[in-house]
């Protein structure tokens, strides 16, 4: 014979799976939040690595704005949107494998000619975004000095807006960090800039892991 619940056994059921779900469900989102950073931590090594191949094949890293690839940018993005079209070049390349899941047109802007050659027929600016539908920040180090500002579309969904973006100093020695080189970060899980600071993911700190 079935036994009938009372109605205080049955809220006490539902308090016990509630105080389980309020313990359970932070955990499984902590554990999918270090996924994203670890795979993003990953993702900038292989960025650098085909950055250098890049540099190896032709001298010089992708640049940080569209003039110098003789393309007329809207200045939003234009370091992560060089990036893409140097890594994705037909000319001893391409040099990084773009998914397509990943590749984003956040400012809706596109390119009247192909300089660098790339693989995309399309002529979308495409952008490469982080775990968290972030594009990656790039600066190539002629920009450090003057120190140029550089706008990105950052932010959750909802809340995009245009940030401008600083090449990042070592507080340790005043150099600018990727010293002839370059400096590419993830804005990281807060989804908030920081110049390289606070839980963005730098290329010049994991490069040296």
């Amino acid at each position: 014979m079935l036994k009938k619940f009372t109605l205080m056994e049955m809220l006490v059921v539902i308090v016990i799976i509630s105080i389980l779900a309020s313990i359970l469900v932070p955990a499984v989102l902590g554990v999918k939040e270090r996924s994203r950073v670890v795979a993003s931590k990953a993702e900038i090594l292989q960025l650098v690595s085909a950055l250098e191949s890049y540099n190896a094949k032709f001298g010089d890293y992708p640049p940080s704005t569209l003039k110098e690839l003789s393309l007329l940018g809207n200045k939003i993005n234009e370091g992560n949107e060089s990036l893409v079209l140097c890594l994705s070049t037909e000319m001893h390349g391409p040099f990084f494998e773009f998914q397509e899941d990943r590749l984003e047109n956040i400012d809706l802007d596109s390119r009247k000619a192909n300089p660098t050659k790339t693989t995309f027929k399309r002529n979308d600016l495409f952008e490469w975004v982080d775990e968290w539908g972030n594009p990656y920040i790039y600066i190539h180090y002629r920009d450090y000095q003057p120190a140029t500002q550089f706008k990105y579309t950052i932010g959750a969904e909802q809340a995009q807006k245009e940030t401008v973006c600083i090449p990042q100093k070592s507080a340790k020695t005043g150099n600018y960090n990727g010293h002839l080189k370059f400096q590419l970060w993830s804005v990281g899980p807060n989804q908030t800039n920081e110049n390289g600071e606070g839980d963005d993911l730098v290329s010049w700190v994991l490069s040296k892991n």
